[in-house]
């Protein structure tokens, strides 16, 4: 289960730390600056939660303050002990991360629980991971479902995305289509590429909706514009096939190209097949080989086999140019093995294995 703790500046990610509540449209001076701090220390130390919260940021990011881990998470416990809601979910970042405090991930999910209980989407989302894993409380699909709903109710695109995964496995919530293309949508129309592709799944096999192949296409052209894999592996194959969209060899190998060098092996096989016929890109039996190579390198079974036959075609030349082109940066990247190349959270991409003409 994916968790998303991403810790940013201050305002800038939603599903980052929590962040600051002031909004100071102009940067401060130094002297504005070092009077604001002094403001907010001085309220922190009388006990007011919001400062000591405010303070813990600037700790944090060090901002106004040098940066500092430990008094961050001391005074949002401060805060949090007075029942801060963003406190507490912001010291359930720092022990899932175990930042300015020994990782502790027991104590992360109880703080985001506090937080979760007062309402806090990012904290909902998190508690709902945390009990979908396992992780520093037992594993209950049904709560996390749960929580999930509780935070893609409040519009959190990532708990809407999980939310539709629930209800497309059944694994927390009894398999309704219908409401996983309905939650995948709202995450998708927010611009989670995860949920765009899932949403085009669900359009091709006409999960839960009208099958079509060309709100499918949409749908994984949306993903892919945004790097994702196997949107852009999926795109490919229907270029190729002309399914959902007129076919384009061209583009075709344009698309598998982009999956192909974020490691996605059947995405390398398909560019290699195209290669080697000469379908939309210029016939290069040493590139064909390169291609099948990096799939082969990750264990798929036709690209070992294309592979070896194409050793026993090319000429020596050619062979060594492959072994050259391997060395390259760009391609002993895509030649690693890459999680672009395991199946997305639905389980569901097209079969690929295109076979030279």
């Amino acid at each position: 289960m994916r968790r998303y703790i991403v810790l940013s500046l201050a305002g800038l990610l939603c599903l980052g730390f929590e962040a600051m509540a002031l909004t100071h449209p102009p940067p401060p001076t130094s002297s504005k600056m070092k009077t604001a701090v002094s403001q907010i220390q001085r309220l922190a130390n009388q006990g007011k939660a919001e400062a000591q919260y405010e303070l813990g940021l600037m700790y944090y990011h060090g901002k106004g303050l040098p940066k500092n881990f430990e008094k961050a998470w001391t005074w949002f416990s401060k805060a949090a002990e007075q029942h801060h809601a963003k406190a507490q979910y912001n010291l359930g970042v720092m022990y899932y991360e175990g930042e300015g405090v020994a990782r502790d991930l027991g104590q992360a999910a109880s703080w985001h629980k506090k937080a979760a209980e007062q309402g806090h989407a990012n904290a909902q989302y998190n508690l709902g991971a945390s009990y979908a894993a396992g992780e520093g409380l037992p594993q209950n699909l049904e709560a996390a479902a749960a929580f999930y709903k509780k935070a893609a109710e409040q519009g959190h695109a990532a708990a809407q995305l999980e939310l539709g995964l629930c209800y497309y496995h059944g694994k927390g919530s009894p398999q309704d289509f219908e409401q996983a293309q309905a939650w995948f949508r709202k995450a998708a129309e927010k611009g989670n590429p995860q949920a765009q592709y899932a949403l085009g799944v669900m359009y091709d096999k006409g999960q839960g909706l009208p099958q079509s192949p060309k709100e499918a296409a949409e749908w994984f052209l949306k993903a892919a514009n945004q790097g994702h894999a196997q949107a852009q592996f999926n795109l490919g194959v229907m270029y190729d096939k002309g399914e959902g969209l007129a076919r384009d060899f061209k583009k075709a190998a344009a698309w598998l190209r982009k999956a192909a060098q974020q490691g996605h092996a059947k995405a390398q096989h398909n560019l290699g097949a195209l290669y080697e016929a000469g379908q939309g890109v210029y016939r290069d039996g040493a590139l064909a080989y390169v291609w099948f190579e990096c799939a082969a390198r990750q264990g798929f079974e036709p690209s070992i086999k294309a592979r070896d036959r194409l050793e026993g075609l090319l000429d020596k030349e050619a062979l060594q140019r492959a072994q050259q082109l391997l060395l390259q940066e760009a391609f002993r990247q895509a030649c690693r093995p890459s999680p672009a190349s395991q199946p997305e959270a639905t389980g569901e991409e097209f079969l690929s294995t295109l076979s030279p003409s």
